[in-house]
Order: structure tokens, then C-alpha cells, then sequence
């Protein structure tokens, strides 16, 4: 994440590239690195669907609350644990398209 970071630093606005850095610090949560901990251990799950579910909670804690700014850093949360999981799940990045099935 620090790379892309700096890349974007460098090659987008400054608004864009705090994006990033938000995502960053999403990364460096220590309640979101124990929450997925946590998943591992006690239910003996990877690394994958610990994350997942953990993500899952943040995001439902943050669409819950009242305030407009902290419910659209639930974006910012599924996009940031969307990024390690295509990681952890060596996939590639979307190109933005994204077929629904039935598709041709």
C-alpha cells in the first residue's frame, strides 16, 4: 500500500492520492488487524474469510451510524479490504467491468 501511495502521490491530485492514504491507515487499524486475528484463531478460518468477515462488520457498523462522513468510509473500507483479497487470492485487479451472470 506505501507504493501506491507514492505513486499516487506523484501521479494523481492531492484529494485523490488521500484516498489512498486513508486506505492506508484503514490497513494499519489494530482493531481491524485483531478482529481478523481473532476470526483465524477461534473459528479456524484463512486469512481470506477472517478478513472478509471482518470487513463485513466494519462496513455494517459504519453504514449504521448517523454521521454522512464516517457512513462513507464504509466505501473506503470494502475498496481497501477488496484490494488485499484480490492480494491474498492472487487475482488480478477488475478493469472495471464486471460481467453479471448469465453474461456472453
Amino acid at each position: 500500500m506505501a507504493e501506491v501511495c507514492a505513486i499516487a502521490e506523484v501521479e494523481c491530485e492531492p484529494e485523490d492520492a488521500a484516498i489512498f492514504q486513508a486506505h492506508a491507515l484503514i490497513l494499519e487499524d489494530p482493531e481491524l488487524y485483531e478482529a481478523v486475528r481473532a476470526r483465524i484463531e477461534e473459528h479456524c478460518i484463512n486469512a481470506e474469510s477472517a478478513l472478509s468477515d471482518a470487513a463485513d462488520m466494519y462496513v455494517a457498523l459504519l453504514e449504521s451510524l448517523d454521521d454522512e462522513y464516517l457512513r462513507a468510509r464504509a466505501a473506503d473500507v470494502r475498496d481497501v479490504t477488496d484490494r488485499v483479497l484480490r492480494i491474498l487470492l492472487g487475482v488480478a485487479a477488475s478493469n472495471g467491468v464486471e460481467l453479471m451472470s448469465p453474461s456472453v
